[in-house]
């Protein structure tokens, strides 16, 4: 099973500027002052040494998944600003073709969500079929709104492909080909669905857009069993724990939280995504680091609450890949 992220930024797109670029290659340029890079091997060396920042960028579209299974099944979660590309994407396939059956998730319907669906390619395509799942019963609607005559030139009811709608539950399961999916409700405005996606004895969950406003283990528990033994857990990192102690009831979350409850769950690799707008690409890369280091201190003070399996730490941006 792989998984790959088309999008990783939360509430708005926020694309990088010029100025940002600009002062990303003045950084580069000052640590290469003194270095040989004459050829590719030297190269090489000198990028790996520099921090995320200077390497990445998160990106600035808005959430979007693809999940593809071993055997070729494919499940999208979300669709925001992301989906504009993957669609491109699809469109290379059977989805160019008319041929293409897309399975969506949507962990929720507010804009940052599914303002990418209007502009997602295979939707434009007859014969192709989108099946959008979802834990709140107002799929079609929150869809249609977005595609208001007001709002935009192309109304639902007129696209060529096939849509359909499905209300999933928290006491079922899912088959969409080799993969199974369970869902269960998250503390967030409105709601929000985290996704169980399981490949034989291998499972991913997505849990973006999700608030733990108690820290306790009874509080906890229902989503440490939920994540339990996931060999990746997509997490809602938005803010710091002092943004996060600001902004009670926004229904977001921190990396902090994810390594505690990644412990807790026996969870082998935590991703950092739906980043806050107005934190830049340096400011990711302090998280990081600071996320590691509280790691490390927790699982030194390990006193038996813990698991020992190796938590790995990786920040979401655009373009990753994880093999699972």
């Amino acid at each position: 099973m792989k998984i790959r992220f088309w999008g990783v930024q939360g509430s708005t797109p926020n694309p990088l500027a010029s100025a940002q670029f600009h002062a990303k290659l003045k950084a580069i340029l000052r640590r290469a002052h003194h270095c040989s890079l004459q050829t590719e091997e030297e190269i090489e060396a000198f990028l790996a040494e520099l921090p995320f920042a200077l390497t990445h960028t998160t990106g600035g579209n808005t959430t979007c998944f693809e999940i593809l299974s071993s055997g070729g099944a494919r499940v999208i979660v979300d669709m925001g600003t992301g989906a504009r590309k993957l669609g491109w994407e699809l469109m290379r396939g059977e989805a160019g073709e008319g041929k293409a059956t897309l399975p969506i998730l949507l962990t929720h319907c507010h804009w940052d969500h599914i303002m990418g669906f209007p502009f997602f390619m295979p939707l434009y395509v007859a014969g192709n079929k989108l099946q959008i799942y979802g834990g709140h019963s107002y799929l079609r609607e929150a869809l249609e709104r977005q595609m208001h005559p007001h709002s935009f030139p192309v109304q639902l009811e007129e696209v060529e492909a096939r849509v359909t709608f499905e209300q999933l539950f928290e006491d079922e399961e899912l088959a969409l080909g080799e993969l199974k999916v369970r869902c269960k409700r998250l503390q967030h405005p409105g709601g929000s669905y985290a996704y169980r996606i399981t490949e034989g004895d291998k499972s991913l969950v997505i849990a973006t857009d999700a608030e733990y406003k108690a820290l306790d283990a009874e509080a906890l528990r229902p989503f440490v069993e939920f994540y339990q033994n996931a060999e990746v857990l997509v997490f809602d990192a938005q803010y710091t724990l002092k943004d996060l102690f600001q902004k009670i009831d926004w229904g977001h979350s921190s990396s902090i939280i994810g390594v505690d409850i990644c412990l807790l769950a026996n969870v082998a690799k935590l991703v950092l995504t739906h980043h806050d707008p107005t934190y830049s690409d340096e400011m990711m890369t302090a998280i990081l680091g600071k996320t590691e280091a509280f790691k490390q201190e927790a699982m030194q003070q390990e006193q038996g609450q813990y698991r020992r399996r190796q938590l790995g730490i990786v920040m979401g941006y655009e373009g990753l890949e994880i093999e699972i």
